[in-house]
């Protein structure tokens, strides 16, 4: 049977059913808009459901997030740890709990600027637009440590990025630069050259002892903490970048989706999507990335298929800072505060349709 079929004339209920069973996703969307006018004529209540359902499977899974709006709050990084969340930007830092939304503690200019945050075991670590790092009690928010970078002078606009290394932490910055520090004592560990550019990604791997750095000088590279040094170089145009089970996943503004082995470097696949890819969040199976403006899509990785699609509205001028995926859900964070919660247990686990990866 072809993907379209056009009715001109009022079928046997049974006929119409089989005829329907048998269509391909495409073709029961192509046909819905015409069924919806006649269905009280030649539809049984049964055979519309399962119409409906296939339609939507094939399209995107239409299951309404939990939204906590927080329109007022612009930002620029987030940190997860359990159920609470923080968003750090301009105006401070932001700290809630994802069961209810509830905000826990809220910093202003008191904070500064904040470019980056980060989850150590008893605090929350930000870095800030004035040169400086501090610590903050994660249910109080007091403040418990802060201390201005060594070579900040150099940085220009502050810490960009911070990560959790273990008993160490690293932070990046505007122009490259790339240093680690000893968490008991808050005194720099290593230098780490290399980066010439922004970087815009800092991901902790092998259980802190090593660390994946993305730039816009288009290399990823993979450092050992310990002896402070490079051991690996990939060559790409990258925009965001994971880490998971050895396995590097980066994203680009031209549509470009890359996995690389953590040890080799070596590409394991790559393939490309029509719109800029925003972020990505990869848990060791399963990929999530944000494609464009309105989708995001889970991929099983070891099938090379998307096995969810969801769509999201945004506002004017938002975008999304933030993607994470869990057992249990997918959540995103905008830059105007707006966070996203999907839960998976309520999304039918079969589906009709698949998309390969090229």
């Amino acid at each position: 049977m072809s993907d379209y079929v056009s009715v001109e004339w009022v079928l046997p209920r049974d006929i119409l059913g089989q005829i329907f069973e048998s269509l391909h996703p495409k073709s029961i969307a192509a046909c819905t808009c015409v069924a919806k006018e006649w269905m009280d004529v030649v539809l049984n209540e049964p055979t519309l459901e399962k119409m409906m359902k296939l339609e939507r499977a094939w399209r995107f899974s239409e299951i309404p997030p939990t939204h906590y709006d927080k329109e007022n709050f612009f930002t620029y990084d987030w940190a997860k740890r359990g159920e609470k969340i923080a968003l750090g930007g301009l105006e401070g830092i932001l700290m809630l709990t994802l069961e209810t939304g509830e905000v826990l503690w809220r910093l202003g200019q008191e904070a500064g600027g904040i470019n980056a945050v980060c989850f150590f075991n008893d605090m929350l670590v930000s870095g800030n637009q004035d040169d400086h790092i501090c610590g903050w009690e994660p249910t109080t928010g007091e403040e418990l440590f802060c201390m201005p970078v060594l070579s900040m002078p150099r940085f220009g606009g502050g810490v960009k990025k911070i990560v959790d290394l273990g008993d160490y932490f690293a932070i990046g910055g505007w122009r490259g630069e790339l240093e680690t520090y000893k968490k008991a004592e808050l005194t720099q560990f290593g230098v780490l050259e290399g980066h010439n550019e922004q970087i815009h990604s800092l991901v902790s791997a092998n259980e802190g002892k090593m660390l994946v750095s993305g730039s816009e000088d288009r290399t990823i590279r993979v450092w050992d903490v310990l002896r402070s040094t490079c051991v690996n170089i990939i060559t790409t145009r990258s925009d965001c970048l994971d880490v998971s089970s050895n396995v590097i996943v980066s994203g680009c503004n031209d549509g470009w989706i890359r996995i690389w082995g953590l040890n080799t470097g070596e590409r394991l696949c790559a393939w490309r999507k029509k719109r800029r890819i925003c972020r990505v969040g990869f848990d060791g199976s399963r990929l999530v990335t944000k494609i464009g403006d309105k989708w995001i899509k889970v991929w099983n990785v070891s099938e090379k298929k998307c096995i969810r699609t969801f769509k999201m509205i945004e506002k004017e001028d938002e975008y999304t800072t933030g993607v994470w995926i869990n057992e249990q859900s997918l959540g995103t964070i905008s830059n105007k505060g707006q966070i996203a919660l999907w839960d998976f247990s309520s999304v039918l686990e079969s589906r009709t349709w698949s998309e390969d990866l090229e």
